[in-house]
């Protein structure tokens, strides 16, 4: 189905023309704010950004090639290494062997896959229970996640205090400093909650009609790995062939134990700088693109739901994503990987240059200075990074809703938070807390669920260590389990305050009772804009829940 606005629409621009139920639509796209966000332009169903896709796909490909390219090589090296460390020791395997993994015991095949499907099945059961939790108390949820961090850190100063049977004042100042922080936060950002807890539960509704999306998403997961792998094996090829070229390059430097005698070492480096940085790039560029095509099919799907009341359009959002907008999404992909590059290489440059200097024990300041402009550059590029993915979170939302081109999607990205900036980013930040607390829970519920399950069926007891290696196994996947899970909602979240802010009146027509519920979410957060009537026709008002 074509993109909103390109005749059988997504976001039902072509119902704006024309009266739906009695009401005019138009004037019903007014936002809930007391300034209003232009009403999309309609998108010509075309390739867009195209230029940015095609470097995509050749990078890629080129990657690829290197990696089909190197892998004879790195099986080689592979081999001779295992060939060397077989030579060693010598291992007997029958029916009957199993093997340990720090206390936990496995037999040679039926244990192995029980532990894993025990691993999937409590992260999937501990993500699902979060969900319906999240879904029946959101707004309950929105106000404990501001004190979950003072709770943590009381309940962990109680723990030292009690270890270490002393009163540490340091450590409850600390606390009472977080305890005082949560408390004005909450203060500041309680007029929020309600607009959060509304936003939250509407998406987790929507989502209950796109359960897709979640096997989407663990596919995504899965093809960045396979991508990962892809990349180590290209890059392997790569460092093994100009190793092949060129032997060590002896080097003198201060020796480690003495600087004042000079030492000679082998420099080994021998894979070009712009080599190394080029397929950093491609790593990066590539994982931003797999991550933000789920991020944009999530809109549209949404925004189908959202529009015309559609709750199959996933392998239609998909398909936009991957063809007519991929070009929009490489182009902010890459705007994002290049700031991640030059964070990485200036990272590596200011570690490197710190242990050359220490290693070199002078006192030099001008030494110092460089050092520390390097690591304020590293900074400035952290938060700059952050800055782009958050806003390029938003951008992705017009692209999957409208069809937008990045440069179009980002300028009316940039109008909604110079008009509704403060309390766009507050309501998003607070559900954003929501979802960081979920991960915590499914995590700390999968451990647990994964440690009773395993131990009632009398695996992985070896030693009294198992229980708790248990438990860390299986926190540790139902955390990255629900990264994934949870990034659909957040991209959902997202796609309901711009639906609501430019189209309300189509949910209405769609979704009555979640307009009432959302309505009263957001009448709450701004009374006095919901008391005015937006229309003379009285398409648009305020309903008295």
């Amino acid at each position: 189905m074509p993109f909103k606005g390109e005749g059988a629409v997504i976001g039902g621009a072509a119902n704006k023309s024309k009266p739906t139920d009695g009401h005019s639509t138009t004037s019903s796209s007014t936002s809930m704010m007391h300034t209003a966000i232009a009403t999309p332009v309609n998108q010509p169903e075309q390739y867009r950004d195209v230029t940015f896709a095609i470097l995509f796909l050749t990078q890629l490909a080129g990657v690829v090639a290197t990696a089909i390219w190197g892998a004879p090589s790195v099986l080689q090296a592979t081999s001779a290494s295992s060939s060397s460390n077989d030579s060693t020791t010598s291992t007997s395997i029958d029916a009957t062997t199993s093997t340990t993994y720090g206390g936990i015991t496995f037999t040679d095949g039926p244990s192995m896959l029980i532990f894993v499907t025990t691993l999937f099945g409590a992260a999937l059961t501990a993500s699902i229970l979060c969900f319906i939790v999240m879904a029946k108390y959101a707004k309950t949820i929105v106000q404990v996640s501001f004190f979950a961090t003072p709770t943590a850190a009381i309940l962990a100063a109680l723990v030292w205090t009690v270890q270490n049977k002393r009163f540490d004042a340091p450590v409850w100042y600390t606390v009472a400093g977080i305890t005082v922080m949560a408390g004005l936060l909450y203060f500041f950002s309680r007029q929020y909650i309600p607009f959060a807890a509304s936003n939250l539960h509407t998406a987790l509704t929507a989502l209950t009609a796109h359960k897709g999306l979640f096997g989407l998403a663990l596919l995504s997961a899965l093809l960045v790995y396979v991508w990962f792998a892809i990349w180590s094996i290209a890059s392997a090829g790569l460092y093994l062939y100009y190793e092949s070229l060129d032997p060590p390059i002896p080097r003198e430097v201060p020796c480690i134990d003495d600087p004042y005698r000079v030492c000679t070492v082998q420099d080994r480096d021998y894979q070009p700088v712009y080599v190394a940085i080029g397929m950093l790039l491609s790593f990066y560029w590539t994982t931003q693109v797999l991550q933000n095509i789920l991020h944009t099919t999530t809109a549209g799907a949404i925004g189908a739901w959202w529009f015309e009341g559609k709750s199959t359009d996933i392998m239609g959002s998909l398909y936009r994503s991957c063809t007519l907008s991929l070009g929009s999404i490489c182009l902010g992909s890459l705007v994002v990987a290049v700031v991640q590059t030059l964070e990485r290489v200036l990272t590596t440059l200011a570690a490197n240059k710190r242990s050359e200097d220490e290693r070199r024990q002078r006192d030099d300041s001008r030494r110092r200075r460089a050092t520390n402009n390097g690591g304020f550059l590293v900074v400035i590029l952290k938060w700059l990074r952050k800055i782009t993915e958050y806003l390029n979170s938003w951008a992705f939302v017009y692209v999957g809703l409208y069809g937008y081109t990045y440069v179009t999607a980002g300028k009316t990205v940039a109008s909604l938070f110079w008009q509704n900036g403060w309390s766009t980013f507050v309501s998003d930040r607070l559900v954003y807390r929501v979802l960081g607390l979920a991960k915590v829970g499914i995590a700390l519920l999968s451990g647990a669920l994964t440690m009773a399950i395993q131990t009632a069926l009398g695996y992985g007891s070896t030693d009294d260590s198992a229980p708790l290696l248990l438990f860390l196994a299986g926190s540790i996947f139902g955390y990255l389990l629900s990264s994934t899970s949870l990034f659909v909602v957040e991209s959902a979240v997202r796609t309901i305050i711009v639906c609501f802010a430019e189209s309300p009146a189509d949910l209405e027509r769609t979704q009555p009772a979640l307009y009432r519920e959302l309505q009263k979410g957001w009448s709450q957060t701004y009374p006095k804009a919901w008391a005015e009537r937006r229309d003379s026709n009285g398409a648009y008002h305020a309903h008295a829940d």
